[in-house]
């Protein structure tokens, strides 16, 4: 492993350079199958990568992170914040970036992103909460053919899972249902027939009803 970062390096790369065996060397990085190998490097290598003028290479780039992220040491809130920055600014207004994610199934991960609701890295659960919010409003702004393929994967009952957390006590989790609401408006704007449960429709009144935010009251 160790071999193969050096040789990346060795190939100075940049999201507007790349030499001709960057994607071979990145595709051996991602066969790498023994997560622990990757616990001494940086992730920021990688994550420059995805913004690649190359399409070959922000794939392999991508797979090399969904191995780098197996491994325990670099599982802290820290790498899913630096992740979902990286992401989300590489999603807006950019087609061919949701394009690379849809067709590699990433649209799975991104909206498991949503069942992260137990925030124990309490220092860093407010940053992670909004490059969430950022990354998945990006994404699903790319139009309803996205914002379907969400609903298929169930982003509505995550969605509303956030929200019974939320509405327990709307003062303290206001960042919360600020960051998250945002993704309702979207999904209704691309789906036009999207139905809320009555369930779901009275706990967004009782937000409505204890919140003072005015940004809330426009929500969703």
């Amino acid at each position: 492993m160790d071999d193969l970062i050096e040789k990346l390096r060795a190939t100075n790369v940049s999201p507007t350079n790349s030499s001709d065996n960057t994607t071979t060397i990145l595709s051996e990085i991602s066969a790498t199958k023994d997560p622990k190998l990757f616990d001494k490097h940086d992730l920021a290598e990688f994550l420059n990568l995805t913004q690649s003028n190359n399409v070959n290479v922000c794939k392999e780039a991508a797979k090399c992170i969904a191995e780098i992220t197996k491994s325990e040491v670099q599982q802290t809130m820290e790498l899913p914040i630096q992740i979902c920055r990286a992401l989300g600014n590489i999603c807006y207004l950019n087609d061919e970036a949701r394009d690379i994610i849809l067709d590699l199934k990433g649209d799975i991960i991104l909206i498991k992103l949503l069942d992260i609701t137990d925030f124990k890295d309490k220092m860093n659960a407010l940053q992670f909460i909004k490059v969430r919010g950022g990354l998945l409003s990006n994404y699903l702004l790319g139009g309803e053919g996205l914002a379907k393929r969400a609903i298929e994967l169930e982003i509505m009952q995550k969605i509303q899972h956030i929200i019974a957390i939320g509405v327990q006590n709307v003062d303290e989790n206001e960042d919360l249902l600020l960051n998250t609401l945002p993704l309702m408006s979207i999904l209704t704007e691309n789906v036009p027939d999207l139905n809320f449960d009555a369930s779901l429709n009275i706990q967004l009144s009782r937000i409505l009803s204890a919140s003072t935010n005015a940004d809330l009251a426009e929500m969703p």
